[in-house]
């Protein structure tokens, strides 16, 4: 599933490292791993000041492989506590590129599109994000960002490291605040990410370029 041995370009698009291979006793306690970011985030998101920056922007959660809306829920919990509108994508578990999912996934697209007359964002985890980018590809214009959370292809655009859980990409504190930061981001003028604005960001509420806090009916 994953391209360890890619190459990632530089700014004049040479190859100049290649994607570093997770230790392998972090793959071994990932479910340990799991059991700590979970409760980690929970607890951070009801000490933290609300901040509701999301406008009611419409963000479309796309699950990995065999996972369902069940297993976005933390990450979607999350995004609402900010103002944004992260519905599930309602189409169960993610079982690949079926033709009741690429047809269903590209229906649920075009409803929110349609709903809230804006371009929607779309966050996929793991392989939700090859569904991300496809949706991106065939609505560019309906589409106001794509972030990926630990997907499966060759590295382009900007990549952000995280140490989480590949599993807790979606419930890590670290990895809410990147996709939150992200998800400020002016997509016409997106900074470079920086982990020190980040976390004034998502803990303080300070710092960093906001995007427009219209409100979406």
């Amino acid at each position: 599933m994953y391209d360890f041995e890619t190459t990632e370009p530089d700014r004049q698009g040479e190859a100049t490292r290649a994607l570093p291979k997770p230790h392998p006793l972090l793959t071994t306690a990932e479910v340990a791993r799991v059991a700590v970011e979970y409760p980690s985030s929970l607890l951070l998101d009801a000490l933290t000041p609300k901040r509701r920056v999301g406008g009611g922007r419409p963000v479309l959660v796309l699950p990995g492989f065999s996972a369902d809306d069940a297993m976005t829920a933390r990450l979607r919990g999350h995004l609402r506590s900010l103002g944004y509108r992260p519905p599930g994508w309602q189409l169960g578990r993610n079982h690949g590129l079926t033709d009741t999912l690429v047809e269903g996934v590209e229906a649920r697209f075009v409803e929110l599109r349609e709903r809230h007359q804006v371009p929607v964002t779309l966050v996929g985890w793991s392989f939700g994000g090859l569904f991300a980018r496809w949706l991106a590809h065939e609505h560019p214009d309906a589409v106001r960002q794509v972030v990926c959370l630990g997907s499966a292809w060759r590295p382009e655009g900007e990549n952000i490291s995280v140490p989480s859980s590949h599993v807790g990409l979606v419930s890590n504190p670290l990895a809410l605040a990147a996709v939150e930061d992200r998800l400020a981001q002016d997509p016409t003028d997106p900074q470079p990410f920086h982990w020190v604005t980040c976390l004034k960001r998502s803990v303080l509420g300070l710092g960093g370029p906001r995007s427009s806090r219209a409100e979406v009916a």
